[in-house]
């Protein structure tokens, strides 16, 4: 099968290896997508200290194609989101069943399960209340998830800021009660 190695700043190569085996609480995705997350862009750049070759990739979706004989919760056949600890760029990963969440009707190419853990944590650790006042900083595609995730806990009113017009934008389409500010001029929108 063909994984993506990164074998020094600003260079990938396919190479290809055997397919992983499984240990009892693992499945086997087939994988569909796997999104590249902000920490991986330092790796890209060569900024980061690490050891070539380097196998990026955590943010996957794919379908099951085997399961552990412990794992339960999975078939194969079912679509999923999951995260892995790296090698994401391949055909094929070994994950823990644990690490992987139903994708159900999602397409695949949006069904990256790791960021959305990520906003969750973030949203959780707010421990936001029915009617707070909550400002979101940044409206990329993480910024998105957090401000879809506050929205259903009710606050009173969500401030995004960002200093590009076309993510507010975006983000003024996912909410309908939103202040907005722009960070170039500082005024609201």
């Amino acid at each position: 099968m063909k994984i993506a190695a990164l074998q020094g700043p600003r260079q990938f190569e396919v190479l290809e290896i055997p397919k992983p085996e499984i240990a009892s609480d693992e499945v086997l995705l087939r994988v569909a997508a796997c999104g590249v997350c902000t920490s991986e862009l330092d790796q890209w750049e060569g900024k980061a200290h690490i050891n070539y070759p380097h196998y990026p990739g955590h943010e996957v979706s794919g379908i099951v194609e085997n399961v552990g004989s412990k794992v339960q919760s999975f078939h194969p056949g079912d679509k999923v989101g999951a995260w892995v600890t790296s090698r994401g760029f391949v055909e094929y990963v070994a994950v823990k069943a644990e690490y992987c969440f139903p994708a159900n009707d999602v397409p695949l190419d949006l069904a990256l399960a790791e960021p959305l853990a990520c906003a969750v944590n973030a949203v959780e650790l707010a421990n936001l209340s029915l009617s707070d006042d909550v400002v979101i900083i940044g409206a990329g595609f993480m910024g998105n998830l957090v401000q879809k995730l506050v929205q259903l806990k009710g606050p009173r009113h969500v401030i995004v800021a960002d200093t590009r017009p076309d993510a507010l934008e975006r983000a003024k389409k996912w909410v309908q009660r939103v202040s907005w500010m722009s960070e170039t001029n500082h005024s609201w929108m």
